[in-house]
């Protein structure tokens, strides 16, 4: 199948899956019980029977749930997320500045671990066997077997309480302004991107690890041995780079998952992101925002998959885009 042909298929299907996952979470919000008018009032009984129809009328929550799926659909398409019940201000204007928040939050995380695997994983392979590469995946499961909630707050208690390095949380400090380029928000960002990043680091690392050591065992690496090249030369040169293709998938899920998979760390730490707002989004029965915060994790999980799949041919030529 050409290129084109390939991408077309991927394509509906990445939209055929977003759509399934539209009509899900509108319908799960809906079903759960509760009373959005609550946000409102904070107590059951202080609206009237006439001024709850009234503020449910407002927000379109009077219709019939079909109405109300086509109505969310059509303005979801024109890029219209709504009012949201609990800041009574347009959704996309609470969400803008959380999801920047997530982003660089993520993409720090993301260049940290990479820049741990591509360092850790080669020297294992150098290192096979010895008491290096043992006390390395010791460490990796010792992390990866650590909730991420009691890791932060080791953390917290560790860096902030006891050693006074870091601050408890927030993105700066009371009473400055928020600069994103500033060194005060760089102080706030160092914690929480080392905590989450000593719990993700651990599968990319694992998997370019168990990739380079079955492409060491393969003709062309025995062959390049007896050519009198160093093993660190065949490690770094060649057999890393043919090892690049599982490590791409598991950096697409990375980025794809990074919005809602932080959500516990962006609470320990206060951080204004995605993943907090969505746990208060869901916890105060604002739909219009909890549905914009999932829709906005499920387009970057889809289309990161996407993209990682049409990645894979141009790190590996070998790939071919057929049925």
């Amino acid at each position: 199948m050409p290129l084109y042909g390939y991408i077309i298929r991927r394509t509906f299907s990445a939209v055929l899956t977003f759509f399934l996952v539209f009509i899900i979470v509108f319908f799960i919000f809906r079903i759960l019980p509760g009373d959005p008018t609550l946000i409102y009032t904070g107590s059951v009984g202080a609206l009237t029977d006439v001024e709850k129809e009234a503020l449910l009328k407002s927000f379109g929550l009077d219709r019939p749930l079909h109405e109300q799926f086509f109505v969310q659909l059509w303005n979801f398409l024109r890029g219209e997320f709504g009012w949201s019940f609990y800041y009574r201000r347009p959704v996309i204007e609470i969400v803008a500045p959380k999801l920047l928040n997530s982003v660089i939050l993520a993409f720090s995380s993301f260049l940290l671990v990479y820049l741990v695997t591509f360092i850790i994983a080669p020297l294992c392979v150098l290192k096979k066997g010895s008491y290096l590469e043992k006390g390395i995946l010791l460490l990796t499961f010792l992390f990866r077997s650590i909730p991420t909630s009691l890791m932060g707050i080791l953390a917290l208690v560790v860096f902030c309480g006891v050693l006074g390095w870091f601050p408890v949380g927030g993105v700066v400090s009371v009473g400055v302004q928020l600069n994103y380029l500033s060194l005060d928000f760089i102080y706030h960002l160092i914690l929480p991107t080392a905590v989450y990043s000593a719990y993700l680091y651990a599968l990319p690392t694992l998997v370019l690890r168990g990739t380079m050591l079955e492409e060491i065992g393969k003709d062309y690496a025995i062959l390049l041995k007896a050519k009198g090249l160093s093993n660190s030369r065949i490690v770094y040169k060649h057999i890393l780079r043919n090892s690049l293709l599982p490590t791409v998938t598991t950096a697409a899920l990375f980025v794809g998952t990074a919005f809602g998979g932080q959500a516990v760390i962006e609470y320990i730490f206060s951080w204004p992101g995605v993943g907090r707002e969505l746990v208060n989004a869901c916890s105060w029965r604002d739909y219009p925002l909890a549905q914009a915060l999932i829709f906005i994790s499920s387009i970057s999980v889809i289309f990161m998959n996407l993209f990682a799949d049409l990645v894979y041919g141009i790190i590996d030529p070998r790939v071919k885009y057929e049925r």
